[in-house]
């Protein structure tokens, strides 16, 4: 199972702007863990993060493993804007299985909006509109909504939350030295 985030306010743990991902590196399947290292910018306006522990699939709770591959990610606000930059790096040669994000949303409808050469993943409800776009990826990414129905994650402590935003790549190779990125944008009009 993949290590849950509960730093949303929903009754269940999801995973919530924070990737995650399942790999193997000559040895045991390796998965992201909470343990990292935060960066408050002078501007007031953004944060980083940096992991470098990682959690062995089926090892105790909390036992961590340094390896190879270093997650550094950055959030910032523009504008009405929130922007996500995530560069992975490694040392070792790495193929990432799955690298998936869940953006939950409170609005129920989901569609893909074409402006020019920018695809806008658009969800909406009663008045209220939050854009997502992939702005730069060096991996495919594929895009699909996810209805929570009557699952737990659809029950949030401050009213339903109907509707998942997923962003997933599988099959992602990485070569030592070079950092392959990814940069996401969510948008309220």
């Amino acid at each position: 199972m993949d290590f849950l985030v509960s730093l949303c306010p929903w009754r269940r743990s999801t995973r919530a702007w924070f990737p995650f991902s399942s790999w193997k590196m000559g040895g045991p399947s390796l998965r992201r863990t909470a343990r990292m290292r935060l960066g408050l910018q002078l501007d007031g306006k953004s944060v980083t993060a940096f992991w470098k522990g990682w959690v062995v699939a089926g090892s105790k709770a909390g036992e961590t493993v340094d390896s190879a591959l270093v997650s550094e990610v950055t959030w910032s606000l523009q504008g009405n804007s929130l922007h996500r930059v995530e560069s992975l790096i490694t040392s070792k040669p790495l193929k990432i299985r799955r690298l998936w994000l869940a953006i939950p949303s409170r609005n129920s409808h989901f569609e893909t909006v074409e402006l020019g050469n920018a695809r806008i993943e658009r969800l909406t409800s009663n008045g209220t509109t939050a854009d997502v776009q992939v702005k730069h990826a060096d991996w495919p990414v594929q895009i699909s909504a996810y209805a929570t129905g009557d699952d737990s994650l659809g029950m949030g402590d401050r009213g339903a939350i109907p509707l998942h935003l997923i962003l997933e790549s599988k099959s992602i190779s990485l070569t030592p030295g070079v950092p392959e990125s990814w940069e996401i944008t969510l948008s309220t009009q």
